[in-house]
């Protein structure tokens, strides 16, 4: 079992060091960070995650860009939404796109470290994203 690499995209700098302080204590290795969709790209393109950490309301290119934007590179990129306001439609919008998991803020660190240790065991993730 590898080191699982993630990069984590919010806009808020103070949580975004806190997630993944808290990642890197749970052994998750954090690759990078970024703060819009834009950079979410970039970086993904760049390091090759095994996940996306993606918060969704950011100034100028938001979570909905990144999404749809690193699965036009690669329809097989695991992104999980991280976010505190999401509605019903949003949610089905995201299951549309094809994000991997949707994590409601605040979330519990272990099920969300839960869950990256079950997908990246997982070779034959199900089409519906996972809802904490």
């Amino acid at each position: 079992m590898g080191m699982i690499n993630v990069i984590v995209i919010e806009d808020d700098t103070d949580g975004a060091e806190v997630l993944a302080e808290l990642l890197r204590i749970k052994g998750v290795n954090v690759l990078a960070k970024g703060n819009n969709g834009l950079e979410a790209v970039r970086l993904y393109k760049k390091l090759k995650p095994d996940f996306v950490l993606l918060d969704m309301l950011m100034p100028y290119y938001d979570g909905f860009y990144g999404l749809r934007k690193i699965l036009e590179y690669n329809p097989h990129a695991k992104v999980v939404i991280v976010s505190a306001s999401i509605n019903q439609d949003e949610k089905e919008q995201l299951a549309k796109l094809g994000a991997f998991a949707i994590v409601r803020k605040p979330y519990e660190m272990d099920l969300l470290v839960g869950l990256l240790h079950r997908a990246s065991r997982d070779d034959n993730p199900s089409k519906r994203p996972i809802i904490i």
